[in-house]
């Protein structure tokens, strides 16, 4: 009898940690596909994008039924030393200021999203949202430990580069990262929001040619690696895991007794 009660208790510990499981899934880095273009090239390398480079600055933008706004603490300037591909037309920013943010919104679900990012800081943050749910963030620390100056990269297809041709803009602010990124959603995850912001006052987020597709696409490029993210509610599973082990421990106990 005693070995029966305690493969009950068991068995009712993994039920309920199943259950909670099934209630609350692990959000996995791998939702998401992160890598960077070939060095100073400022556009996507996909076919059959829509892209937005904001030299008519223009809020809302609308193309093959879709329609894009952005709304926010946001910026369009004149291409600069910061910001602009290939130093021409205009490009975007956060407003300046700790966590000053901007969103895109789309009305339909998306899988791709690149952009030309200029002159990268710590703690600029991209956010993607699927019905106001946060389905994937990178932090461009993530890119910036990837990419040191004067370190080496592989690309996809085996490629070489040398990681200080992704800094400057044409010979100018070498010590800041200019590339292309792209993120790919995997399998059968999708997004309709992303949220842009920075996470301090010391820097922004310039970005141009924001470039958009419904499409499932193979990646290419660099592969970035990012940091496997939990669930909150995993910690909220673990820490009860630690009460429901307890209360399992205690009933063996008093069976043994």
């Amino acid at each position: 009898m005693k070995s029966q009660l305690i493969s009950l208790n068991n068995i009712g510990l993994i039920l309920i940690g199943t259950t909670l499981l099934s209630f609350f899934p692990i959000q996995s880095a791998q939702s998401f596909s992160v890598t960077i273009g070939e060095p100073d090239i400022p556009t996507s390398a996909q076919s059959g994008t829509f892209m937005i480079d904001f030299d008519d600055g223009n809020s809302t933008v609308t193309n093959s039924g879709i329609t894009y706004t952005y709304s926010g603490d946001y910026q369009i300037l004149d291409a600069d030393t910061n910001g602009g591909a290939n130093n021409t037309g205009k490009y975007i920013t956060n407003g300046p200021g700790s966590n000053a943010s901007y969103t895109i919104s789309i009305d339909a679900d998306q899988k791709y999203f690149g952009f030309w990012w200029s002159a990268v800081d710590p703690e600029n943050i991209i956010e993607f949202y699927d019905n106001n749910n946060l389905v994937f963030s990178f932090n461009s620390d993530n890119l910036l430990a990837f990419i040191p100056p004067n370190s080496n990269v592989t690309a996809i297809n085996n490629a070489p580069y040398d990681t200080d041709f992704f800094y400057g803009n044409l010979g100018n602010n070498t010590g800041e990262a200019y590339l292309f990124m792209n993120f790919y959603a995997q399998g059968t995850e999708v997004y309709d929001r992303i949220d842009i912001y920075q996470t301090d006052n010391t820097g922004l987020v310039q970005s141009d040619n924001h470039t958009f597709s419904t499409t499932q696409y193979t990646a290419t490029g660099y592969e970035v690696p990012v940091p496997f993210a939990f669930s909150p509610a995993l910690g909220l599973l673990l820490s009860g895991g630690g009460w429901l082990g307890i209360g399992y421990f205690q009933r063996k106990k008093a069976v043994d007794q």
